[in-house]
């Protein structure tokens, strides 16, 4: 894809493919390809939809996923989004936590999944934790008063 265009390429890992034995396989592959970053999730593999209607949302554990993040940290150039899905799972404070664990073992943004009607949710989260690394957050059509506590809005 390099090949016939000049934008970052992001890869959307789901999981990561199981554990981070698998994350460790396809990083270099990805990197191969020119892989700017890649974006993995918390949950556990194989994915199941989160915007399905009464769905479960089991996530890995948060030593398990640090495991995934730090393995692509070590092994490439790429950036590392962790998004997690602790609010979809209604895991509230739990999402804040997993943030920092995240942040801590190098990930370089957090993306907080959710599907709520407002963003009452990802706000609540933002405000709660500071980190050093970006924040993601999509956010869609709605206007927010004060945004500097927010990196960047898909």
């Amino acid at each position: 894809m390099q090949e016939v265009q000049n934008l970052p390429l992001v890869v959307d890992m789901d999981p990561g493919y199981g554990n981070a034995v698998n994350v460790v396989y396809a990083i270099p592959k990805l990197a191969d390809a020119c892989t700017a970053a890649v974006v993995i999730e918390d949950g556990i593999f194989s994915k199941n939809s989160s915007l399905r209607s009464g769905g479960r949302h089991p996530l890995v554990s948060v030593e398990c996923f640090q495991g995934k993040i730090a393995s692509a940290k070590d092994i490439s150039y790429m950036l590392v989004f962790a998004r997690t899905k602790a609010l979809i799972a209604g895991m509230g404070v739990e999402t804040v936590r997993r943030g920092v664990a995240y942040a801590e073992a190098g990930a370089d943004a957090e993306l907080v999944h959710f599907k709520e009607k407002t963003p009452d949710e990802v706000v609540k989260f933002c405000g709660e934790w500071v980190s050093r690394s970006y924040r993601l957050g999509r956010l869609g059509r709605w206007e927010m008063r004060d945004r500097s506590f927010v990196g960047i809005m898909l």
